[in-house]
């Protein structure tokens, strides 16, 4: 994870008896909220065989996002190179930007 230290605060609330402000620690959160997503995708397709595509939805972008999250950055080099040529294009004349015969 990116901020594995990070603390969510969260409103729990126990069946209208207890309710109070607490910080849990984002990966607990995190865990928490697919499991529940998960859960919720898996009784609705239980339910209805076309249901439940928001859920999976959820399910399948946590998992896209955790696999993303490993993917390495480009080095610092490879950035700063690819920031100056897009600045360049950005920032050159008119008859370079334009279309093949120099028009827009």
């Amino acid at each position: 994870m990116l901020f594995p230290h990070a603390r969510v605060l969260t409103f729990v609330l126990l069946v209208f008896i207890f309710a109070h402000i607490v910080e849990l620690p984002a990966v607990l959160f995190l865990g928490m909220w697919f499991l529940i997503q998960l859960l919720s995708g898996t009784l609705a397709l239980a339910i209805a065989p076309a249901g439940g595509v928001a859920w999976w939805a959820h399910v399948g972008g946590f998992v896209v996002g955790m696999g993303l999250v490993v993917v390495p950055s480009p080095p610092a080099e490879l950035s700063a190179g690819l920031a100056r040529r897009v600045l360049t294009v950005v920032n050159a004349p008119q008859s370079v930007q334009g279309g093949v015969d120099g028009h827009q």
